[in-house]
């Protein structure tokens, strides 16, 4: 796939051309996963006119993927000249949380395989160094298993968030007996196997 192609299943699965505004989205308004507060910051850090509430309903497309390359896929576009797959699971991972988060989680994977490297959620020379030196170097099966490790990182920065909500806490508090006591557990369980 090209970059392209990636950005609009990425808006798809994010319920492009959806506008939502739920109370459990921290984002607050949404439209393709792109938060209103993102996109008006990023307009003005731009030098370009921002833009009302009622306009972001109109975000074509076309402004959404602008914003997309420019604000999130910027630092990740030398992991697309190494691999598609790995870009697509940390730019879609950076959709929602922005690129550090991915980034670190690709840095400790390199470092779980005994290259030295800060995990420091910055793509620079080291990290690009490291990724490409580690891709060249092993096979196929090898490179998948990275890929699978940044996605198992990814499910588990999810269930630390959602386990560290206020909400959340509270309830597991009052609820000692729930089945979220399990949760963390279960989906660690479901990465090894």
């Amino acid at each position: 796939m090209n970059i392209g192609q990636i950005l609009t299943e990425i808006l798809g699965r994010e319920g492009w051309p959806q506008l939502t505004n739920r109370p459990s989205d921290h984002g607050g308004l949404t439209k393709g996963g792109i938060t209103f507060n993102s996109y008006v910051a990023w307009l003005k850090a731009k030098g370009r006119r921002t833009i009302l509430p009622a306009e972001f309903a109109n975000l074509t497309e076309d402004q959404a993927k602008e914003f997309m390359l420019d604000s999130i896929a910027g630092p990740l576009m030398n992991v697309a000249m190494v691999d598609t797959d790995l870009f697509t699971v940390m730019f879609d991972w950076a959709e929602m949380s922005g690129p550090d988060a991915p980034i670190r989680a690709l840095q400790e994977e390199l470092a779980e395989r005994h290259l030295v490297l800060k995990a420091d959620g910055v793509y620079g020379t080291r990290t690009a160094a490291s990724l490409s030196a580690y891709w060249d170097g092993v096979d196929t099966a090898d490179q998948l298993r990275l890929i699978q490790g940044v996605r198992n990182r990814r499910m588990r920065a999810y269930l630390a968030l959602v386990l560290r909500d206020a909400e959340v806490v509270e309830f597991r508090k009052n609820h000692p007996s729930s089945q979220l006591e399990n949760l963390q557990g279960w989906l660690t369980r479901a990465q090894l196997v």
